[in-house]
């Protein structure tokens, strides 16, 4: 592996920017350590060779696919290619993405609730051949299209984008016959949400409600090409499984909904338990780093660094294993429990995220948020999200008909039968088992799938975050591939070999550099292995059919053709510039023999008229001739020398009034900067004031929810509290009263019981005696008795009037705690706003849905 980067005069290189993350230019100068690049924006900067990168020049226009193919793997080199790409591909999937999706896209915001997935209302305005084989209306005659008022977006056709997503949907590959079969199933669920039920003659028995129901059930059955009748007895009966036999019962059906959830159970981007499988999903691929080419090449790469976040997939998948020992801790993780927590009906969220408290309280990677009784944050080699456990018993409970899965299965369309799997397959795992299990049986299945093929990773990366076109974010775009791991693989895949390149493409690209090599016609290994040898480098490997390079060794490599190719590009410009110098001589030397033989004719016709005309002996004639010409020369020497001086005079003048002009310009410019420049002063200064006091000022308002957050605990402590004191009085005065009550009457009972036996031994006796005094003392203790009973009563009434004032204070109690139930409510409604505004203003609350 090279120790420095190898940089040439003439290298391509990229350099750090404030704005753009990364800036490419050419190097025209290298002073020991430093370098002066041409930048492309037009700015000249020196920077240290330990931190710029190489770029490629030969990248394709359109970029390339495989990013494992770039030659150089780092990340300017991976955000210009998503770049590159940005423009030219992410139209083609879009249209896709956005009628199956329910993610914001370019443009769909189908997150709302306004209307459900594109998909249908697109089908529904579908060419009339395909709406006549889909046996469909318009949107509004559909139960799961018209349960909301918006049919209808004003800024999308509906006929237009269906024809658009069939185009996106071949350039992405997706052959007809499997588009065919993606729209019968969209087709069915809006049959199959048409289907209406009544009350049959039997007891929880159910029959289709009229024709327009059977038509729809006809129709459903015909696009997902199953039985029809089948597909009628699943929707309104159900088998039991029992140790004797399999008996059938018919049941209160609702409508079918199994298959919908399969085809749209798409990606839910919220902190729940579906992100909390996305992201153990990634956790396994990154660790799943995967050699199997170096294998395949027969190459030594054992000691390659990779990140090991075992612990995090500990913590989520751990199982349960029996104890040996009562002091043997149990082991687990979060889906064990979870399962655990399944079995038992009273559990609910709120004791299973105690559970994991007390389970992973001293678990680096596991933290409890504050003022939180069912979220939890896990630390992942991405960074730390936080996952809210209100409904992962429910959604975790969750299970498919067996006889839904039977009726799919069994159809003869091949995407329908595959959106479940085999009923047999299942059956040999469990009868009945979670969806988290479900799911990690499933993640197993495609990492060994994995480890026995080339997988190519796709990351999902957002250009921008204004839902905008054509707009490429360089550090919006550099962040999520920072925390969705792809930096952290390429620091990886560098620590190896980065650079792989089949034998004929290496040699193509560097045969530049051992020209001699290919004359002694050796095989393409060979001719690389000699290449590289020439080259003096180290550390590389030579596979079955590519060369292995290590980082920076493709840099050196360009940078020697680089040499290769200056050296040849200055001896071919100095040939040039010598065959185009002897041309321009010869061209001035015919032309100078031309001109002096032209000269020399002239003179000796002018020396021949001279003689001629006056009579001067031929020798004067000529110096005549001679004489003249000089003084010709001379006149015309003046003439230039006149000409050039004008020149020079005139030359000055505009220089001196040019650079009087630059002068004021250059003052005024600077003028104008300095203003701005206090301008901005004076504006950042007031932003960081203003910030500073907004910072303060939250910081106190922190401090007040906080004091309050604590008030309300405490007052809701003393609620509680309240309330046990009044249940328990009031209990006790409750008993006191009908244990007095009791008593009371027990001594009516006693008393008249007396009385009776009293007056009857009495009446013996003095009717033995005398009947008249019988008689007269049965009437006066008739009397008495009376007077008794109408104390008793008035006792009685006390006793009663008594037990209604405890009735009205119990009731007036039971008032008093259904009252301090709403303020716990209030107090818990008034918490939650409380966390929710806290993680609003600035909480670090970390959210990855952007990241899987």
């Amino acid at each position: 592996m090279a120790s420095t980067l190898k940089i040439v005069v003439g290298s391509h290189v990229w350099m750090e920017d404030k704005d753009l993350a990364w800036i490419d230019g050419e190097v025209f100068r290298i002073e020991g350590r430093n370098v002066h690049v041409h930048a492309t924006n037009g700015k000249t900067v020196i920077v240290s060779i330990s931190d710029i990168h190489t770029k490629d020049t030969e990248v394709p226009s359109n970029g390339i696919d495989d990013m494992t193919r770039l030659s150089y793997l780092h990340e300017p080199g991976v955000l210009n290619n998503l770049a590159i790409q940005y423009a030219k591909n992410i139209i083609y999937s879009n249209p896709v993405l956005e009628a199956f999706g329910n993610a914001k896209t370019v443009h769909n915001n189908n997150s709302s609730p306004e209307r459900n997935y594109h998909c249908f209302y697109f089908l529904c305005a579908a060419p009339s051949e395909d709406i006549k084989r889909s046996k469909l209306a318009d949107p509004s005659s559909f139960h799961y299209l018209n349960q909301s008022t918006c049919i209808k977006l004003d800024e999308i056709s509906d006929a237009k984008e269906y024809l658009a997503t069939r185009s996106a949907m071949n350039t992405v590959g997706i052959t007809e016959q499997e588009q065919e079969a993606t729209f019968r199933v969209v087709a069915a669920i809006l049959h199959l949400g048409n289907i209406s039920f009544v009350k049959g003659r039997e007891v929880d028995s159910s029959l289709l409600k009229d024709d327009k129901a059977r038509f729809h059930l006809n129709a459903a059955a015909e696009l997902l090409i199953c039985d029809c009748r089948n597909l009628e007895n699943t929707l309104i009966k159900r088998k039991i499984n029992t140790p004797e036999e399999v008996i059938t019962t018919t049941v209160d059906p609702n409508s079918a909904t199994t298959i919908y959830g399969c085809l749209l159970s798409l990606s839910y981007y919220g902190n729940s338990f579906e992100q909390l499988c996305i992201n153990f999903t990634n956790e396994k691929l990154q660790q799943h780093f995967n050699q199997e080419e170096y294998n395949r090449e027969q190459i030594y790469w054992s000691y390659i660094e990779s990140v090991d976040n075992q612990d995090v997939l500990d913590l989520i998948e751990k199982f349960n294993v029996p104890i040996s020992s009562l002091y043997a801790q149990k082991p687990g993780g979060i889906i064990a429990l979870l399962d655990e927590a399944c079995m038992f009906p009273k559990c609910t969220h709120e004791s299973f995220s105690r559970k994991l408290y007390e389970k992973f309280k001293n678990n680096k990677r596991f933290s409890k948020p504050k003022l939180s009784r069912t979220a939890f944050t896990i630390q992942h080699y991405a960074g730390e999200v936080t996952y809210q456990s209100d409904h992962f018993l429910d959604k975790n409970r969750d299970y498919v008909v067996v006889e839904h899965q039977e009726l799919l299965n069994a159809s003869r369309c091949s995407f329908v039968s595959g959106l479940f799997p085999s009923v047999l397959e299942e059956n040999t795992k469990a009868s009945k088992t979670s969806i988290a299990t479900r799911f990690k049986w499933q993640l197993q299945e495609l990492m060994e799938t994995l480890s026995s093929t080339e997988p190519h990773y796709i990351r999902c990366i957002k250009p921008n975050n204004i839902l905008k076109p054509t707009t490429f974010e360089n550090i919006n775009v550099l962040q999520q591939l920072r925390c969705s791991g792809v930096l952290e693989a390429i620091r990886i895949s560098c620590a190896g070999y980065p650079t792989r390149k089949i034998f004929h493409d290496f040699l193509c690209q560097f045969r530049i550099l051992a020209p001699e090599v290919f004359m002694e016609r050796n095989n393409e290994k060979v001719s690389c292995q000699k290449i590289l040898d020439k080259m003096e480098l180290h550390g590389y490997q030579i596979g079955r059919t590519k060369v292995f390079l290590r980082a920076g060794q493709m840099a050196e490599l360009d940078a020697r053709r680089t040499e290769v190719r200056n050296k040849a590009a200055r001896a071919v410009q100095s040939r040039f510039r010598t065959h185009a110098a002897r041309e321009k001589f010869l061209v001035l030397r015919k032309t100078s023999i031309s001109f002096q033989s032209f000269v020399r004719v002239e003179t000796m016709l002018i020396a021949q008229v001279s003689y001629r005309i006056l009579r001067v002996p031929l020798t004067i004639a000529v110096i005549l001739a001679c004489k003249l010409r000089v003084l010709l020369r001379k006149q015309a020497a003046a003439l230039q020398i006149q000409k050039s001086y004008r020149c020079y005079i005139a030359w000055n003048s505009y220089s001196e009034l040019r650079s009087s002009a630059i002068m004021l310009q250059t003052g005024l410019r600077v003028f104008g900067a300095y203003k701005e420049y206090n301008i901005r002063k004076q504006n950042k200064a007031s932003i960081h004031i203003q910030a500073a006091r907004d910072t303060e000022a939250l910081k106190v308002q922190k401090e007040k929810i906080e004091e309050h957050v604590e008030e309300l605990t405490s007052r809701l402590g003393l609620e509680k509290k309240l309330r046990t004191d009044l249940e328990k009085n009031k209990a006790g005065e409750i008993s006191k009263l009908q244990a007095a009550l009791r008593e009371m009457e027990r001594r009516v009972e006693e008393a008249t019981e007396m009385q009776e036996r009293e007056l009857a031994e009495r009446a013996i006796e003095e009717a033995l005696a005398q009947e008249r005094e019988k008689i007269t003392s049965l009437t006066n203790e008739v009397e008495e008795l009376k007077v008794l009973l109408l104390r008793e009563r008035e006792e009685n009434s006390a006793t009663k009037s008594a037990l209604v004032i405890a009735q009205e204070e119990n009731d007036a109690l039971t008032r008093k705690i259904a009252a301090a139930d709403e303020n716990m409510e209030q107090l818990r409604d008034t918490v939650k706003r409380i966390k929710k505004y806290s993680i609003g203003r600035g909480d670090d609350v970390y959210n990855i849905a952007d990241w899987s």
